[in-house]
């Protein structure tokens, strides 16, 4: 069985993690806070409300939107912690999903986080990441 999810961000970082994760994850519902595209289908899922979102049962909020630090500060005050930060490398054929904990500051672990992922997969060497520039 698929772990359920919502995309939060139904412009094109959000179509991408769609077609990058749709086999890997049921995705349940997209969410996005433009007024314009709640009640609309994306890819056949529904676009839903920020404000409906703990409605819906799920594994967890994957956040792929160039705005992702007001959406993870925005959905952290609604009490959302499952949060996950899409990040799309490689000319967008793979991606990372970096899991946020909902007490830790936001801008202090992203890039650290991001850069050992990228480290992990093999895209950065040793000497590449920012720990060890001078």
């Amino acid at each position: 069985m698929l772990m359920r999810i919502i995309i939060f961000g139904a412009a094109n970082t959000g179509m991408s993690a769609f077609q990058l994760l749709r086999s890997r994850y049921e995705i349940v519902a997209f969410s996005d806070n433009n007024a314009e595209l709640i009640g609309k289908k994306l890819f056949n899922v529904p676009i839903i409300q920020p404000e409906t979102i703990s409605l819906i049962p799920r594994d967890f909020i994957l956040i792929a939107s160039i705005y992702h630090v007001d959406i993870v500060k925005q959905l952290w005050a609604m009490g959302v912690k499952d949060v996950k930060l899409f990040q799309p490398i490689k000319e967008g054929n793979d991606c990372i999903l970096l899991e946020l904990n909902g007490g830790e500051p936001f801008q202090n672990v992203i890039y650290k986080k991001f850069e050992t992922e990228l480290y992990r997969k093999g895209y950065l060497g040793e000497r590449e990441t920012n720990h060890q520039r001078r």
